[in-house]
Order: structure tokens, then C-alpha cells, then sequence
């Protein structure tokens, strides 16, 4: 009986595992086509950024070659000075250079034609994969009812000619038992966990929350929306009490909910005596996304009034 049970069994497993293997290695080419599209994606984003960046900085730098040409004679012939001009000219040289190095016969035509070529295998492997994955259900249905009910009619026979063994039924509710407690357990511990977590989340919102009230432009932004700490983005978000939003703010807001969560972070750190954060916090160029107007102005004052508070 045992070896008809076997024969069965195994009649199913061969003709799953033939299909499986076909699948995996058509899951395998698409995880690898998926991950082309995205790196070849991401190339084409970050070749053009890496190109405006350039130009930028070639920019910003071309007043040291009239200054250089024009007004040599009027610099204060220091060494320091000189050194200066002459180290932001190398500079300036160096990044012409890197812009001629740099190949220019890369066009997004010939990137979306090669991210479409991969787009069509994909979606022609992913069509493949539901095929396999019908044929296989509509192949062994009849199989296996047939199989599993020869089983289990096996089974019950089989079960009537061996004789109960009490020892080895102790044994295996002991086994039983241990293995209840050990989940048991393992899921109190968790909740702990779990609760902990939330806890100290919580006490993070209050202390970004204590920061964001200062703010008298985030406040009137999202005046009815609270900001909280987003534990799978980490960053801070807009929450409505269900859920987070996207966050669509202007670059201003998006300097007000940096600081309001990095400033928050440190407090909180502070408070719950943390040894594993350094106890300084660099902010670079805070007042960047600010026009020279009253209003914007009010609003840089009160960043570094806050930073001060906050210090």
C-alpha cells in the first residue's frame, strides 16, 4: 500500500516539478529584464542630471576667467589671494575638460529603443508564465483528484492494519504541546514588540510635533493635516488620522518638513538619552528655495529663530 501511495505521489511531483522548472526560468529572465529597464531608466535619468549639473557649476564659475583676463592687475597681488583665483580657474578648466570627455553620442532614441526591446520580451515572457501557469492547473486537475482519492481510500486501510502505539502518541502531543507554548510565546513577544514600536513612535510625533508648531507657514499650509513620521518612507508625511498623503508641498515646505523632522529626530533622541546619534545635525543652505520678497524673508527669519530655540 505504502508503495502505491509513493507511486501516486510521485506521478504528481515529476509533472509539477517539470512545470516549475519552466517557470523559474521564465520568473528568472523577467526578474533580469525588469532590472535592465530600471537600471537603463535610471542611466538615462541620471546621464542627463549628471550634464546639468556640469553646465551649472562651468557657470557659476565663468566670472573667474574675466576676473582672471580683465582685473588681474587690480587684485591684491597676495599670495593667498592669487592662489585662490587660480586654484577657481584649474577648476573651471578641469570641468571643460570633463564636458569634452564626456560622450555626447548617447540620444534618448537609442535609449527607449532598447528599453522598448526589453518591455516586448517582457510582456511576451509574462503572457509565457500565465500560459504555463493555466496548463498546469487545467493538466492535473483530473490527475490529482484521481491520485489523492487512491490516497486517501490507501490510507484509511492502511491506518486499520497498524496498531495504535501509546508511547508514541504521548510523545508527539508533548511535542505538541511544547511547540503551542513556543508560539505562544514568540507571539507575546511580538505584540511587545509591536506595542514598544508604536510607543516610541509617538513619542518621536510629539517632539517633531513640538517643532512644526513654530512654524508659522507650515502651520498655514497644512493647517488641517498633521505631519507624522512615515516608518516605512522615513521621512515625515502629511496625515489625514487613516493614512498617509502625498506629499505635493512647494520646495519651501519641503525645507520646513526637513527641519521639522531632523530637529524633531534630535529631540527626541535627546529625550529618550540615546548613545547611537552624534549629538550635532548639518543643514545645508536652508534658505535656497527663498525669493528676496517681505514674505520669504519673514519665513528665513523664523527658520533660524527656531534653529536657535531648538539649539
Amino acid at each position: 500500500m505504502l508503495e502505491e501511495i509513493e507511486k501516486s505521489y510521485n506521478k504528481i511531483s515529476n509533472v509539477l516539478n517539470e512545470d516549475k522548472k519552466d517557470i523559474d526560468e521564465l520568473i528568472k529572465r523577467k526578474n533580469e529584464l525588469e532590472l535592465r529597464i530600471r537600471s537603463f531608466e535610471r542611466l538615462q535619468k541620471e546621464y542627463k542630471r549628471t550634464l546639468d549639473n556640469v553646465h551649472n557649476i562651468a557657470d557659476s564659475l565663468l566670472p573667474i576667467t574675466i576676473l582672471k583676463e580683465k582685473y588681474a592687475d587690480q587684485i591684491c597681488n597676495f599670495y593667498d589671494t592669487m592662489s585662490f583665483v587660480d586654484m577657481l580657474n584649474q577648476s573651471l578648466l578641469n570641468i571643460k575638460q570633463r564636458l569634452d570627455d564626456m560622450p555626447k553620442d548617447i540620444s534618448d532614441i537609442e535609449y527607449e529603443i532598447t528599453i522598448d526591446q526589453y518591455k516586448n520580451e517582457l510582456s511576451i515572457i509574462t503572457a509565457a508564465i500565465d500560459n504555463l501557469e493555466k496548463r498546469k492547473t487545467i493538466v492535473l486537475a483530473t490527475d490529482k483528484l484521481i491520485a489523492f482519492g487512491q490516497m486517501k481510500y490507501m490510507y484509511s486501510q492502511l491506518i486499520q492494519k497498524i496498531p495504535l502505539n501509546n508511547d508514541e502518541i504521548s510523545k508527539l502531543e508533548n511535542m505538541l504541546r511544547t511547540l503551542y507554548n513556543d508560539f505562544k510565546n514568540a507571539k507575546e513577544e511580538h505584540n511587545s514588540i509591536v506595542k514598544e514600536q508604536h510607543f516610541k513612535r509617538n513619542e518621536l510625533n510629539n517632539s517633531i510635533t513640538y517643532v512644526i508648531k513654530q512654524f508659522e507657514y507650515l502651520n498655514t499650509f497644512y493647517k488641517n493635516i498633521k505631519l507624522q513620521f512615515d516608518p516605512f518612507l522615513k521621512e515625515l508625511q502629511p496625515y489625514d488620522g487613516n493614512s498617509f498623503k502625498a506629499n505635493t508641498g512647494s520646495a519651501a515646505v519641503h525645507v520646513f518638513f526637513n527641519l521639522a523632522f531632523y530637529l524633531g529626530f534630535h529631540r527626541h533622541c535627546l529625550m529618550v538619552k540615546s548613545l547611537h546619534i552624534p549629538s550635532f545635525l548639518i543643514i545645508d543652505q536652508p534658505c535656497m528655495p527663498f525669493l528676496n520678497t517681505d514674505d520669504d524673508k519673514k519665513q528665513m527669519d523664523n527658520i533660524f529663530r527656531i534653529l536657535n530655540t531648538v539649539m
